[in-house]
């Protein structure tokens, strides 16, 4: 559903943005932050508990303590509730399962690499170039404001070194090409290494890159469907 007019942004009240998003039975998007964990959902609260419904056939582990971003749909994409999880599996009288969250006390406003992460790492076609460097590297996951591409932490020492501006690059879906203004490595994990970017204003690339995360959102989408009986 449309939330255009529905919900007022200007509003920072969090709990009063949850109650009216249960209310409405709006759908919302789920982030588990520093994961690529993400899925569509629909809140309600309980006290002083966030309950978010879990997909089903939905196997990934949400450790207790771990951040959800939920972010509205139909509302900026920066902007988002920030819960903390007190029960990652919950069993509901109806047998559907569901998240138990901690309430938040406002409307948060997410860094670039805390948009929602899209997971990439079964299309062996999209792979990350740096001007100056022939090699390309898988890329793993993606955000708005962001990748993270496959290289060990050695190697990635000498070719990505932390917070030197690469100045620009390119992302590969298949045979277009975004290009991009700024790339800049911030983090390396399990040999992978984590960059932000900013996409290049020229004519084709906002737009290939806005239709291409469009495609990872309806993919994840239709992966993980809710029940909406919380």
């Amino acid at each position: 559903m449309a939330l255009k007019g529905l919900l007022p942004w200007r509003e920072r009240n969090a709990e009063r943005l949850l109650r009216r998003l249960a209310r409405t039975r709006a759908p919302v998007s789920v982030d588990v932050e520093g994961t690529n964990i993400h899925f569509i959902s629909m809140v309600a609260v309980r006290g002083s508990a966030v309950v978010v419904a879990r997909p089903r056939r939905f196997g990934r582990k949400i450790p207790t303590g771990a951040w959800l971003r939920v972010y509205p749909q139909g509302g900026p994409a920066n902007a988002g509730l920030r819960m903390r999880v007190r029960t990652p599996l919950f069993l509901l009288h109806n047998g559907n399962t569901v998240i138990v969250a901690e309430l938040p006390s406002q409307v948060t406003t997410a860094s670039l690499r805390n948009y929602p992460r899209f997971d990439t790492s079964q299309y062996r076609q999209i792979m990350l170039g740096t001007n100056g460097l022939e090699q390309r590297f898988p890329v793993l996951d993606v955000s708005i404001g962001g990748c993270r591409v496959a290289l060990a932490q050695h190697a990635a020492e000498q070719l990505l070194p932390l917070r030197e501006d690469l100045h620009q690059g390119s992302l590969y879906i298949g045979p277009q090409r975004i290009r991009l203004s700024t790339l800049l490595p911030v983090a390396y994990r399990d040999a992978s290494v984590g960059l932000s970017f900013r996409l290049r204003d020229d004519d084709r690339s906002p737009e290939i890159f806005r239709r291409f995360v469009g495609k990872l959102a309806e993919i994840n989408a239709k992966r993980f469907k809710v029940d909406p009986a919380i």
